[in-house]
């Protein structure tokens, strides 16, 4: 799958931003992998705690390693931008520095690519709690449309590898939040489909936000990817947005009710 031995075939972007609890654990995660051809690019948006001086002691011990330095805090479209411009590989994956890939990741998912010839897919993932405490699973479809996104988005950031042999080199929308479900929505512009693994191999930590909080705010840029990204009109926002609300209390519930039955 690689065309030329000096580039490598996978380019993980990692934005990290006051990273230094969990960031090292992260990179574990993607350098223990069973594929070693790949590249891991950590983008520092301006932190401010020890985040750079994990990022240094990983660039000295594995050439793999990467990094770029935002000389200010740039939020996290522009910082996973700059990590996308600056991917050398054909396969682009992306991972939060709070995340954790699990083994066999990346070699089940390329492997599956290549088998389909898909050029754009996720996986199913654990969400955990600020403790680290599993709160239940994401299964995304095996297969969704633009159309489908638009209504509900199993995606995973964390889970996503896209083929820029197929699709080229496609960004983020640069807003605040939700700049990755514009970038699916891109990507479900230029292939039909995006193919989902039903196995769990990314664990994906929520914020310390409240939950509350985290719902107006995501449900704010929800909107505001449908009118201003995309630029839908008010009638086909709304309708859109009535699917994303029902589906986002039917996720709420589903997890809770599988935190409770893990504590039974």
């Amino acid at each position: 799958m690689n065309p030329s031995k000096n580039t490598p075939l996978l380019s993980v972007v990692v934005p990290a931003y006051q990273a230094e609890r969990h960031l090292a654990d992260a990179l574990k995660s993607i350098l223990s992998q069973s594929l070693g051809d790949l590249e891991v690019i950590i983008i520092d948006d301006g932190s401010t705690d020890g985040t750079k001086h994990v990022i240094e002691h990983h660039i000295q011990s594995d050439n793999r390693v990467h990094s770029i330095h935002n000389a200010q805090n740039l939020g996290a479209a522009a910082t996973r931008n700059a990590g996308i411009s600056a991917a050398q590989g054909r396969y682009i994956a992306f991972l939060d520095a709070d995340d954790l890939w699990l083994p066999g990741k990346i070699e089940a998912q390329l492997t599956f690519m290549e088998a389909q010839r898909a050029a754009f897919t996720c996986t199913a993932y654990q969400v955990l709690d600020a403790n680290g405490q599993i709160r239940g699973d994401v299964v995304p479809p095996s297969r969704a449309k633009r159309e489908d996104l638009l209504k509900t988005c199993s995606v995973g950031c964390s889970t996503v590898i896209y083929d820029t042999g197929k699709l080229g080199k496609v960004f983020m929308p640069n807003i605040r939040k939700r700049q990755d479900f514009g970038l699916w929505l891109r990507l479900l512009r230029m292939t039909d489909e995006v193919h989902g693994l039903k196995d769990i191999f990314v664990q994906y930590r929520t914020g310390f936000e409240s939950l509350s909080s985290n719902k107006i705010s995501a449900a704010r840029y929800q909107w505001d990817v449908y009118r201003n990204v995309e630029k839908l009109s008010f009638l086909q926002s709304s309708y859109y947005f009535a699917f994303y609300a029902y589906a986002g209390m039917k996720k709420h519930h589903r997890l809770a009710k599988q935190t409770s039955n893990k504590k039974i």
